[in-house]
C-alpha cells in the first residue's frame, strides 16, 4: 500500500497509464524467477535456509525503499500543500465511511473489495492445506511444487497482463472482465468439492494468480473513474488500504472459528461458494452503477478529456456516450460531441446524423463540424439537407464541411450561397470555394473577398479578417495589416486572431504595437503565441528597448513563457539580471511558468546560483537597512515599501530555485512559508533545509527562520560586506536607489523627522522620471531647507510636465512667500 501509494504522489496520470502495468510486472515475473530457482535453491542450502533468502530479499527491498524516498523527494514534497493531511485522522475516517455508506457506486465498490479479500483468503487456506496434506513430511518435494506452481502462475500472468487483458476490456467490455474472476472460480471450487485434492486446489489457486492481478484488478480500478477526482485518491486509500486487510482479517476470524468447531473441508467449499455467488451478484450490480455513475460524470461534466481517452475503449462507456448524445439538455449533448473525436474507431454515423435535427442550432452546428473533421463522402447527402437551416450558424458550418468533403465538385452549389443575407454565411462560402474550390474557387469568389475587406460596414470587414485567417494564405497579408489599424476595435480584434493564424512574418511588428492597447492586447498576445519560436528573436529585441511602452515590455516575458520552448526561455534568460526591477521580476515570473509548463526545458544552474546570491544579498541588504532605521508606526509608508520590496525579492528567489530544484517543490515550500500553523512554516523550512545545496542553504535559511535571526548581520557583514551604518546614512542611500516608490517614501520620511542634512540628496531627485517622487521631493524640502532656498528651487517646479505638481509648488510658493514676509516684519530695525 505505501509503495503504491508513493507511486500516485510520484507519478502523473498519464504517466501512470504507461508504467503502473510495468511495475506491477515486476511481482509477475519475480514470482517466475522465483519459482524456476526454487528447486535448486533447496537442493543447495536445504528448505529450512530459505528464510536466509527471505530476509536478504527484504534487506534489498529496504535499501530500494530508502533510494525511493530520496529520488523522490521532490514529489513528495508536494504533499504539504494537501489540506487533508492537517485533519484530525479519526475525523478524517469517518468522514470517508459516511461517503462511501451514502454513495450507492462508491459502497458496491468497497463491497466488490470486501469479497475478493474473504475469498481469496478461503481459497489460499484451502490450498495451503490441501497441499501440506500431500506433501507431509516431504518438504523438499513441496518447496519444488510450490516453485514450479508459481513459474507456471507467473508465465501466464505475463502472457495475460501484456496481450490479453487490454483487448479483453476492449472487446468484451467492464462485466465480462470484472466477472471472469469469480466465474473461473465458483467452478474450480464446485470440482474440489466434487473431487477434492490437490489438483483441484491447485486449478482454484491458480484461477485466483492469474486473473486476480491482471484482468480483475486493472477492471476494479476502471470502477474508481466516476469518483470525483478531489475524492478519488482518499476512496482508493480508504478501501486498499483498511477495508481489504479488515476483510482478511474477518476471513481468517471465520476460519478460525470453524476449524474449531469442524474440520470438514467440505463445509469450507459450501461457505466458499456462497461468497462467489454473492461476489458475482455484487459484480453485476457494480457494473449497473457504474454506468450510471458514469452517465452523471459525463451530465455533471466531471470527466475530462484526458481521463476520457483512458475509459472509451471500453464498451460500457461508448453505449453511456451514445445516451448522452441522445439527451434532450443542449449540455449534456455538447459535452458528449466533446468526447466523440476519442473515439475513432466507433462508428458515430447514425447517432450524430440524427443529432442533426436537434431543436439546439449550437448542436447542429457542433455536429456539422465533426462531419467536417472526419471528411468522409458518406456524410454528404446528410451535409447537404443543412444547407438550408434556418440558422446561419448551421448553414455556415454546412458549408464548411460541404466543401472540406466535396472540394471542386461542391463549387457550384456552394457558389449560390455568396449572395446569402446573412454576412457570417457569406464569409464561410468564400472560405469553402477559396480552401477547397481550386482555381476556380478562387476566381469565383475573389471580388467576393476584396468588396468585403473594403466595405464601410464593420460587420463585413469583422468577416473578411476572418475568412483570411481561415484561409491561411501567409502572402495574403496586406489587407490584414490596414485592418489591425481599423478604426472599430471589434474589426482589430478579429483581424489580430486571422493574423495569429496566418502566422505571416511581416505582420509580427504590427501584433507587437497592439499589445499596448488594453482591449487589445489578450489578443495580441495569443496571437504571437501561435507564432512561436519564430516570434521569440523580435519579442526579445522588443524586451530590451528603453524606449518601447513600459506595458509592452512588461507583458512581453509573459508571452514568451506561453511559448514555452527552450528558444523562449533562453531569450527570456538574457534579463535575470536586468537592471529595472519590474523587467527582471516580470522575466524570473515568466521563466518559472515556462518551467512549469514545460519541465525537459534546461537553464543554467550556474548562473541561476549566482543570481540567486545576488537576491539574497538584496534581501540582507533590506534587513540590515531595516534594522538601521528602526522604524516605528509613524513611519509606516518607508516600513511597508520596505516589506514589499523583501517580499518581491525573496519571491525572485524561490523562481530562482525553481530553475535549479523542482519547481512545482519549491512552489510547495513557498507557499507553505507564510502558513498560519507553526507546524506547517516548520515543515516547509525543513523540507527546504533537505532540498537545498549546502551553499544556498547556510545564507537563506537564516532569513526565513525566526530562531536564527542573530545570525543574520554576522552573515549579512561576513559573506556580502553589508554593515551597519547611521539612519541618516541609511535614508541617502534609499533616496539614491532605482525603486521609485521606495524613493518617495524615503524622502518622504526624510522630511517627516526633519534630517536637514539630507536636503542635497533629495535636491538630485528634482530630476526624478517619475512624478511621485519630484512631487514628494518638493513637498519635503519645504520643510527642510530656507524659505529663499526653497522660492529658488520651486520656480524651477512651475515648468513641470505634471499639472499637479506645478500646482502644488504655486501653493508652496505663496506659503514660503508669506512665511518670509512674516519673519522681515518680526525683525526690529536698526
Amino acid at each position: 500500500i505505501q509503495v503504491w501509494t508513493l507511486a500516485n504522489d510520484v507519478f502523473t496520470s498519464r504517466e501512470a497509464k504507461r508504467l503502473f502495468a510495468i511495475i506491477s510486472a515486476g511481482g509477475i515475473l519475480s514470482a517466475v524467477i522465483v519459482g524456476i530457482s526454487v528447486k535448486s535453491l533447496v537442493a543447495f542450502i536445504g528448505i529450512e535456509n530459505l528464510l536466509f533468502i527471505c530476509a536478504i530479499c527484504l534487506g534489498v527491498a529496504l535499501v530500494l525503499t530508502m533510494r525511493l524516498s530520496r529520488a523522490s523527494r521532490d514529489e513528495i514534497v508536494t504533499g504539504l500543500s494537501e489540506s487533508h493531511r492537517q485533519s484530525n485522522f479519526r475525523i478524517a475516517l469517518l468522514s470517508d465511511w459516511v461517503r462511501i455508506l451514502k454513495n450507492t457506486h462508491m459502497l458496491l465498490v468497497a463491497s466488490l473489495v470486501v469479497a475478493v479479500g474473504l475469498v481469496m483468503t478461503f481459497v489460499d487456506y484451502q490450498f495451503k492445506v490441501t497441499t501440506r496434506e500431500a506433501f507431509l513430511h516431504q518438504e523438499a518435494k513441496m518447496a519444488e511444487f510450490f516453485g514450479l506452481f508459481w513459474a507456471i502462475t507467473g508465465i501466464a500472468n505475463c502472457i495475460t497482463q501484456f496481450f490479453i487483458t487490454s483487448r479483453l476490456m476492449e472487446k468484451m467490455g467492464i462485466l465480462f472482465c470484472l466477472l471472469l474472476l469469480p466465474v473461473s472460480l465458483t467452478g474450480g471450487a464446485v470440482v474440489l468439492l466434487v473431487f477434492p485434492g490437490l489438483l483441484s486446489s491447485t486449478i482454484l489457486k491458480g484461477a485466483d494468480t492469474v486473473f486476480r492481478y491482471t484482468a480483475n484488478d486493472a477492471t476494479v480500478q476502471m470502477l474508481y473513474l466516476p469518483v470525483p477526482q478531489h475524492f478519488r485518491g482518499r476512496v482508493k486509500a480508504f478501501i486498499d488500504g483498511i477495508l481489504r486487510p479488515l476483510s482478511i482479517g474477518i476471513a481468517g476470524a471465520i476460519l478460525a472459528w470453524m476449524l474449531r468447531q469442524s474440520k470438514d473441508a467440505t463445509t469450507i467449499g459450501l461457505i466458499l461458494l456462497c461468497l462467489l455467488v454473492g461476489w458475482i451478484v455484487i459484480t453485476v450490480n457494480a457494473r449497473r452503477s457504474y454506468y450510471k455513475s458514469l452517465m452523471q460524470t459525463l451530465q455533471s461534466r466531471r470527466l475530462r478529456l484526458g481521463e476520457a481517452e483512458g475509459i472509451l475503449h471500453d464498451q460500457t462507456a461508448v453505449l453511456v456516450l451514445r445516451k448522452s448524445l441522445g439527451d434532450r439538455d443542449e449540455r449534456n449533448v455538447l459535452h458528449a460531441l466533446d468526447i466523440v473525436p476519442y473515439c475513432p474507431n466507433v462508428n458515430w454515423k447514425n447517432d450524430l446524423s440524427g443529432l442533426l435535427q436537434h431543436a439546439s442550432p449550437v448542436v447542429r452546428a457542433k455536429v456539422l463540424r465533426l462531419y467536417k473533421s472526419f471528411g468522409s463522402s458518406d456524410n454528404s447527402t446528410t451535409i447537404a439537407k443543412s444547407l438550408h437551416d434556418f440558422d446561419p450558424e448551421v448553414r455556415a458550418a454546412a458549408l464548411q464541411a460541404y466543401c472540406a468533403i466535396g472540394r471542386e465538385r461542391a463549387i457550384g452549389l456552394v457558389t449560390r450561397f455568396l449572395q446569402d443575407p446573412d454576412v457570417s454565411v457569406r464569409a464561410a462560402a468564400l472560405v469553402g470555394l477559396i480552401r477547397f474550390g481550386g482555381l476556380d474557387g478562387i476566381l469565383g469568389a475573389a471580388d467576393q473577398l476584396k468588396n468585403m475587406l473594403q466595405s464601410e460596414a464593420p460587420l463585413e470587414r469583422f468577416y473578411g479578417a476572418q475568412v483570411l485567417g481561415e484561409i491561411g494564405v501567409k502572402n495574403f497579408y496586406q489587407p490584414l495589416l490596414a485592418l489591425l489599424v481599423d478604426s472599430d476595435v471589434d474589426v482589430r480584434i478579429s483581424a489580430i486572431q486571422a493574423a495569429g493564424k496566418m502566422k505571416s512574418r511581416e505582420l509580427m511588428p504590427a501584433l507587437v504595437y497592439r499589445i499596448e492597447d488594453p482591449r487589445t492586447r489578450a489578443a495580441a498576445g495569443d496571437a504571437l503565441v501561435a507564432y512561436g519560436d519564430r516570434a521569440v528573436k523580435l519579442l526579445s529585441r522588443v524586451l530590451s528597448q528603453p524606449n518601447e511602452p513600459m506595458i509592452t515590455r512588461l507583458s512581453i516575458p509573459g508571452i514568451l513563457s506561453r511559448i514555452g520552448t527552450q528558444p523562449a526561455l533562453e531569450s527570456l534568460w538574457q534579463y535575470i539580471h536586468y537592471p529595472q526591477e519590474d523587467i527582471r521580476t516580470q522575466v524570473m515570473e515568466a521563466i518559472h511558468r515556462l518551467r512549469i509548463r514545460n519541465p525537459q526545458t534546461k537553464t543554467s544552474i550556474m548562473d541561476a546560483k549566482q543570481t540567486t546570491a545576488m537576491e539574497i544579498r538584496s534581501l540582507y541588504e533590506n534587513w540590515i537597512i531595516t534594522q538601521d532605521l528602526g522604524l516605528t508606526e509613524q513611519h509606516k509608508l518607508l516600513l511597508e515599501a520596505l516589506q514589499h520590496q523583501k517580499s518581491t525579492n525573496l519571491r525572485r528567489v524561490f523562481r530562482l530555485l525553481g530553475c535549479i530544484y523542482s519547481p512545482k517543490s519549491i512552489d510547495t515550500v513557498y507557499n507553505n512559508l507564510d502558513s498560519p500553523s507553526r507546524v506547517i512554516r516548520a515543515n516547509a523550512l525543513e523540507v527546504l533545509d533537505n532540498i537545498l545545496d549546502k551553499d544556498i542553504k547556510r545564507l537563506l535559511i537564516p532569513l526565513l527562520d525566526a530562531n536564527l535571526t542573530d545570525m543574520r548581520s554576522n552573515i549579512a557583514n561576513q559573506f556580502f560586506g553589508i554593515p551597519h551604518q547611521s539612519l541618516e546614512k541609511r535614508l541617502a542611500e534609499l533616496i539614491q536607489s532605482n525603486h521609485p516608490w521606495l524613493v518617495a517614501c524615503s524622502v518622504y520620511t526624510a522630511g517627516q523627522m526633519r534630517l536637514f542634512r539630507l536636503a542635497d540628496p533629495i535636491k538630485s531627485c528634482i530630476d526624478s522620471g517619475s512624478d511621485i517622487v519630484r512631487e514628494t521631493a518638493l513637498l519635503s524640502l519645504s520643510k527642510l531647507i530656507s524659505p529663499i532656498d526653497f522660492t529658488s528651487t520651486a520656480r524651477g517646479y512651475l515648468k513641470d510636465p505634471s499639472r499637479i505638481i506645478r500646482n502644488l509648488a504655486d501653493w508652496l510658493l505663496g506659503n514660503a512667500q508669506s512665511s518670509s514676509g512674516q519673519r522681515r516684519n518680526a525683525i526690529p530695525g536698526p
